[in-house]
């Protein structure tokens, strides 16, 4: 696998059921992570996405920052969520605490919160089960079973040969940083023992007689002595 493995086209095979669009938003956040637990995240999404697209339509909050996506099942914001009938039995009427002369306005608050059994929103009354049983789903939504054709299997491999593959990459990274390390510590090293002995600022320019490395400044300052031990050079 190339270093370009975690582009767009790679998690599309990983998470099938996601729309194009979706999935791009999707991307855009789990990059954010680090190795498995990228997979991991559109693993997760591509779960949650799946389990939202029936009676949790809009029950839970998207979990995909900024998404823009214009059939998206998860709500944005108050005005799209829907409470979980499964949690709270309501009715698809309006609460008109919150549903004043023909519009929702969401400045009032209802005094029984989401223990109300009236509609809070259009989406719980128009996707009430009472009004048209589940809800319908767009027609890229509707691709679904086809996008799934791979087997559970055939999907189960193909994630653990991309995560044995991140594994790999990042041990190799690991390996070099230990190697890129050692080097760094042998130039520093190296360094140490290229400078005069004398002032320890400057590169030797010289070597004396007694052995003694000793820069141009510094062998200007001494007459004829190795200030190091002394020996006459």
């Amino acid at each position: 696998m190339n270093q370009n493995m975690l582009d767009l086209n790679a998690f599309a095979e990983i998470a099938p059921s996601l729309p194009r669009q979706y999935l791009k938003y999707a991307y855009n956040q789990c990059m954010f992570y680090k190795n498995d637990d990228i997979i991991d995240c559109f693993l997760y999404l591509e779960r949650h996405y799946l389990d939202s697209l029936g009676e949790l339509y809009k029950v839970f909050n998207c979990p995909i920052l900024f998404c823009e996506y214009y059939n998206c099942p998860f709500y944005h914001s108050i005005s799209d969520q829907r409470r979980n009938l499964y949690e709270i039995s309501y009715m698809p009427k309006p609460c008109y605490s919150v549903y004043k002369y023909g519009l929702w306005d969401y400045s009032y608050k209802c005094p029984w919160g989401n223990n109300c059994h009236f509609a809070h929103s259009s989406y719980e009354m128009k996707f009430h089960p009472e009004n048209i049983g589940l809800i319908k789903i767009s027609e890229e939504d509707l691709k679904i079973e086809e996008r799934n054709s791979m087997t559970f299997n055939q999907i189960a491999l193909q994630i653990s040969e991309y995560k044995e593959e991140i594994r790999r990459m990042a041990i190799d990274i690991e390996d070099k940083q230990k190697i890129l390390y050692k080097v760094n510590l042998e130039i520093q090293e190296l360094k140490v023992l290229s400078m005069c002995m004398l002032c320890k600022k400057e590169v030797y320019d010289f070597v004396l007689k007694c052995g003694h490395l000793c820069c141009k400044k510094c062998k200007e300052t001494f007459n004829g002595e190795c200030f190091g031990c002394n020996q006459q050079v």
